[in-house]
């Protein structure tokens, strides 16, 4: 049973009817438990592609899905926040999101980039290494990244298109705290203290470890909401 996991015990943020399923895969990857789900649970309950553990290998020895452009052949593939998910056989995408009920949502999508938040950075020889959310790494020539700054990242290529900032006014999306799943901008910074401005015209304070910048002034995807 490593592959799988108690539906009761799962993350509170995994949207699945608990009673109904006793079990349910887990997710492997760079991703944490919390913030990803397996492609399988995500094709079958969600999206409601498939009905089986069958039609489900079937859908991925075509190749027809893809994660950040990448074929997954897996059915327990981690697919976390901020990852695009595609099925370019019918023509759908949607980036992973977390709603204002804090459970995993994908949001249909056409953007064609990666937003990637930088959570740690060391030096290799003259390069910089930057760690992504989502345990990818990257390395770069200059040092001029930090911590809690986006990357948006083109998924054709896997090149740098744009360097956000974590700094006031940067759009950000909140995915922990009693305002998860919310968007606001940056009002002020006091160390791991941050003030919010809620999208819905409220102000708020969290930590700094609950945002993810999505945008310089507004977020560069919409969300939309079952």
């Amino acid at each position: 049973m490593k592959n799988k996991l108690k539906s009761i015990a799962a993350p509170k943020t995994w949207g699945i009817r608990r009673k109904k399923n006793v079990w349910i895969m887990k997710p492997r990857g760079g991703h944490s438990t919390a913030y990803s789900l397996s492609v399988s649970t995500l094709l079958k309950f969600y999206l409601k592609h498939a009905k089986t553990a069958k039609e489900i290998r079937n859908i991925l020895q075509k190749g027809e899905v893809l994660v950040d452009g990448r074929k997954i052949s897996q059915p327990n593939y981690g697919v976390g926040v901020m990852d695009i998910l595609e099925i370019p056989s019918i023509k759908e995408k949607y980036i992973i999101t977390i709603n204002r009920r804090g459970k995993i949502h994908p949001a249909k999508t056409d953007i064609s980039f990666k937003l990637a938040k930088i959570t740690s950075k060391m030096k290799r020889g003259k390069k910089t290494q930057l760690g992504l959310f989502g345990g990818k790494c990257l390395l770069v020539e200059k040092d001029s990244f930090k911590v809690g700054d986006t990357l948006v990242i083109e998924i054709k290529d896997s090149k740098i298109k744009e360097h956000i900032k974590f700094a006031e006014g940067a759009s950000c999306l909140l995915l922990g705290g009693s305002h998860i799943g919310e968007l606001g901008s940056v009002k002020k910074i006091e160390g791991d203290k941050i003030t919010i401005s809620g999208d819905s015209g409220n102000e708020f304070e969290t930590l700094r470890k609950f945002l993810y910048v999505v945008g310089k002034e507004k977020p560069l995807f919409k969300i939309t909401e079952k």
